[in-house]
């Protein structure tokens, strides 16, 4: 894993001003990484927020295991103010959010979320897709709605990734192969 993490951030290093020095890593399996305010972000197996800043010294490590997982973290993303954790594996864990600037926690929205793979904002809508779900929250993170995968009137399958195509559409890809494109407005598959 730490050769994984090491090119992980040679690569992005090549696209940003982030100097890679050192190889520090989790002490298990790491899901996600994204560079956020010239900083390293990841979130991994053993249930931590790690964040390093450009020549990857280690300046923090949040610890959530005992306090809000029953497994591993699996997502990270981020928008103007917010940073977005969500898990996977497990049933009842939350889509915690933590203040931009400051890295405190500022609410756990739970709502019995089960298999979160990934999360995405774009300012006006945070996406939370896994399992056989697509959650929906508004710029202010209320929960708006919740569509099972199997409704799509497309084969059964766990939801892998999601990405914004505009302010109120998404596509997101699942096990079987399906390229699917949502309405979040209108809540209807176009595709």
């Amino acid at each position: 894993m730490k050769i994984l993490l090491f090119i992980l951030i040679f690569i992005s290093s090549l696209y940003s001003d982030i100097i890679v020095a050192k190889s520090i890593s989790h002490r298990a399996k790491v899901n996600d990484i994204k560079i956020i305010d010239k900083k390293v972000f990841s979130v991994a197996d053993d249930a931590t927020i790690k964040v390093w800043d450009k020549d990857l010294n280690l300046l923090k490590t949040i610890y959530l295991k005992e306090k809000f997982f029953n497994s591993n973290l699996y997502t990270l993303c981020f928008d103007k103010n917010n940073i977005y954790v969500a898990g996977t594996y497990g049933f009842d864990n939350p889509i915690l959010v933590f203040d931009r600037a400051t890295l405190k926690l500022k609410k756990a929205i739970k709502n019995n979320f089960y298999g979160i793979n990934k999360i995405k904002s774009n300012g006006k809508y945070i996406c939370a897709v896994g399992s056989d779900y697509l959650y929906i929250f508004d710029k202010n993170l209320n929960f708006l709605y919740k569509h099972e995968f199997e409704k799509f009137n497309k084969t059964h399958g766990m939801i892998y990734d999601v990405v914004f195509l505009d302010k109120d559409k998404i596509a997101f890809v699942n096990w079987d192969g399906y390229v699917i494109v949502f309405d979040i407005k209108n809540k209807k598959v176009l595709n």
